[in-house]
């Protein structure tokens, strides 16, 4: 049996011998009668099981808003866990008087989630703005109230508090000053830090399940996982992002948010940050790693996807030897990897792009955002006077597998952007991609928006040429 779980609950020190694999939402409702952590879809879509969790890193201590009903109770060890019971006492704190004031809760349930969510956002997020502060509460979902009253409370908060949360350095001085957090938040990083590390982690070589993030196989496996052997691949302490000479590496047990929001990625993919609500909401990306969204093989991984236009690799580790596969070649079959069991995947490795690069990534889904893709694309070219010299087009939902466009790609490449040579890459693509009808739609469907979707590619495309 493996150590105790130890964190911060709130405002008391928790020790834990429960199994580390049930979700920390069960814990927190029938363990510790928390019911302020509601449970509604038990798949991270809709937000009301959201709670806030607290990490030192390079000795300071970071904030995330996490959907705690696909969340291994393990993934709470040293952390600072924060419900909707420990963000105020008798009296309700500024961001509930405002929902109140301005009728943004009806039935209630959704709320808590909301509130812990936009706490988040003034506990993490440097710069204190409107629009950020909906990313924040995007992946909360309420029935109620239509969303306006909702947004107009936040709206009025960032109106008032922003001008006095500019410091970041200061930031919880002053949110305790402002009565938006308690004033035990102040203790929190010290009884952090004096949490000794004792948790053990079940032998590897007797486990069912390999859990990273976790954020799909406690959708699809939860029943299983809590009843099975479970190997946990704790984050190894590495940079989420690095880079050498000629390649950016990603540490592949980085979460999907650590990588959106570095600033290699962000220096070298300017458009990166409009991108982003693509890959899930707020909470899904702060726990889903770039591992487990390539391992999961699902043939419309968001980030796999974006990877895929890349030209990436990935390189796998059995602590003894690595071995490098690139990632198009890496998809065997629907769910069938070229991947040996004793391995894990440790880094995720592709070209640095020119100056000249251009990046696009297009998803099409029944929701315009938060949802699973009927099909989606990646799109990467590097252009020199006009003539396209390196081209990267990957496609979701066309094929059993994430696919990698290799005839569409070759035969750009060395070409200029023509209207006839655009017309030749669409027909192209129609003859390489074989879609698989499923619920989301037929394979003529999804051909169709093959088609749309690569005339989208080339018009930013040519716009980005144009402006540059």
């Amino acid at each position: 049996m493996p150590a105790k779980i130890i964190f911060v609950l709130n405002n008391k020190l928790t020790e834990t011998d429960s199994n580390p694999a049930i979700t920390l939402a069960d814990f927190l409702r029938y363990e510790k009668k928390l019911p302020g952590t509601k449970i509604a879809c038990r798949e991270g879509d809709c937000g009301a099981c959201t709670i806030i969790s607290g990490e030192t890193v390079n000795n300071n201590l970071v904030y995330k808003n996490l959907v705690s009903c696909i969340l291994p109770l393990n993934a709470a060890h040293k952390k600072h866990i924060v419900t909707i019971e420990g963000l105020s006492g008798d009296n309700l704190n500024p961001i509930q008087e405002e929902f109140l004031k301005q009728g943004a809760t009806q039935c209630g349930f959704c709320t808590p989630g909301f509130i812990n969510s936009l706490t988040s956002f003034f506990l993490s997020s440097p710069v204190i703005s409107y629009e950020i502060a909906l990313k924040y509460v995007a992946g909360n979902i309420c029935r109620c109230t239509g969303y306006f009253s909702i947004k107009r409370a936040i709206k009025e908060l960032v109106n008032k508090y922003s001008p006095e949360l500019i410091n970041f350095d200061t930031r919880t001085d002053d949110l305790i000053r402002l009565d938006i957090i308690p004033g035990y938040f102040k203790e929190i990083k010290a009884r952090l830090i004096n949490i000794t590390d004792t948790k053990s982690q079940f032998p590897k070589d007797n486990s069912d399940f390999l859990i990273s993030g976790g954020t799909d196989l406690y959708v699809s496996s939860y029943p299983a996982i809590k009843y099975g052997n479970v190997n946990f691949i704790e984050s190894r302490g590495k940079e989420p992002v690095s880079e050498t000479d000629n390649s950016i590496h990603l540490d592949a047990s980085s979460t999907i948010d650590d990588i959106l929001t570095s600033e290699i990625i962000k220096k070298y993919f300017p458009a990166i940050s409009e991108l982003e609500i693509h890959f899930g909401s707020k909470q899904i990306r702060n726990r889903a790693t770039a591992a487990g969204n390539i391992i999961n093989a699902s043939p419309i991984g968001d980030f796999t996807i974006f990877l895929l236009s890349l030209g990436a690799e990935a390189v796998f580790q059995n602590g003894f030897q690595k071995r490098e596969v690139l990632l198009k070649d890496l998809f065997l079959g629907y769910k069938k990897l070229d991947y040996k069991k004793d391995e894990i995947l440790e880094e995720i490795i592709f070209r640095k792009p020119s100056s000249k690069a251009f990046l696009n990534f297009v998803k099409i889904s029944r929701r315009e955002h938060l949802d699973i893709a009927s099909v989606n694309s990646g799109f990467f070219v590097e252009i020199e006077s006009g003539v396209l010299k390196r081209v990267g087009i990957s496609a979701g939902g066309v094929a059993p597998v994430p696919k990698f466009l290799n005839e569409v790609s070759a035969f750009l490449e060395g070409k200029t952007l023509s209207g006839e040579n655009i017309d030749v890459a669409v027909n192209l693509a129609g003859n390489e991609i074989k879609p698989i009808p499923d619920a989301r739609g037929s394979d003529v469907y999804k051909s169709g928006l093959m088609k749309i979707i690569l005339k989208n590619h080339f018009d930013k495309l040519k716009k980005f040429v144009e402006k540059n």
